[in-house]
């Protein structure tokens, strides 16, 4: 066993903050290889307290491995993985939760889309293919429309039973269209985020998240969409933005959710910590 390893992971119990911090630092530096090393170290200690102690200690380093790569991706601007910033939003909430697993749980999914989106088919076409195993094949479907609920902000629950809240619905629909390929970037509109279809620098369609089967709408038919829910369309702002404030979007729905619901769980510290890593404007808040 790596008693260096070990003797260092209880230091971080030290009294003095300037050592615990020093200590913090010196682990992260071993990068994301630490964690299987602290694992096997807590199967090998034979002192059920020392064990305990050293797997206390497994959850904060793991999320501060995290914070750290998600400032990497938050710098990386429109080059940011989708599915990787998924995850590792999901790995704050989960810290026990490895990419590879993640990646099997989306892959289990994705098959089913990747069965049917083609090249050889247009825009239109493959969309209205992807809406159909999301809603109909799959069952994806839209549970606590208010987003109150700390179980349908699970986006892990939400692979399993497919009933997750508006904003979950809107990082799945995204991040398995990222692994088909297909062209729908994030649009702002009204404070939040439509998929639009773009093809050569051209918005072709929308698609309407809000609907029960993903309604593809023409610029049209989404100034009438606008004004139905009371927003006036020639005052409205439209624009394509980063993939990365799909990401933002889902850390500000969880960082109010657990706030309101759950004030003092460790997930509003960390997830905040995540949210300062991404300046900008806010495109979901909750009242």
């Amino acid at each position: 066993m790596d008693q260096q390893l070990s003797s260092m992971i209880l230091l971080l119990e030290d009294k003095d903050p300037v050592v615990r911090d020093r200590i913090l630092r010196r682990l992260l530096n071993r990068g994301e290889s630490i964690l299987p090393d602290i694992a096997r170290i807590c199967h090998e200690e034979v002192s059920p307290e020392r064990r305990r102690r050293l797997q206390r200690h497994y959850p904060r380093i793991c999320r501060e491995l995290t914070l750290e790569s998600l400032d990497r991706l938050a710098r990386r601007q429109d080059d940011a993985s989708l599915m990787e910033g998924v995850y590792l939003v999901t790995r704050l909430l989960h810290p026990e939760l490895s990419f590879d697993q993640f990646h099997r749980e989306v892959m289990e999914l994705g098959r089913e889309f990747l069965l049917e989106i083609n090249e050889q088919r247009t825009g239109f076409e493959n969309v209205n293919l992807f809406n159909h195993v999301f809603y109909t094949r799959l069952g994806f479907h839209l549970k606590d429309p208010r987003m109150q609920q700390l179980e349908y902000a699970s986006l892990r629950r939400a692979l399993q039973d497919r009933g997750c809240n508006p904003a979950v619905m809107v990082v799945l629909y995204f991040m398995f269209a990222r692994l088909c390929d297909l062209n729908l970037l994030p649009l702002s509109m009204s404070g939040g985020l439509m998929p639009a279809y773009v093809e050569k620098d051209q918005v072709l369609f929308y698609v309407n998240l809000a609907s029960q089967d993903a309604t593809l709408m023409s610029e049209e038919e989404l100034r009438r969409f606008c004004r139905m829910w009371n927003i006036d369309p020639d005052k409205e702002t439209y624009g394509l933005v980063a993939e990365s404030e799909i990401i933002v979007l889902y850390l500000e729905m969880l960082h109010n959710l657990y706030k309101s619901r759950a004030p003092q769980a460790a997930e509003v510290y960390w997830i905040a910590r995540a949210l300062e890593l991404f300046p900008g404007e806010e495109w979901f808040t909750q009242e």
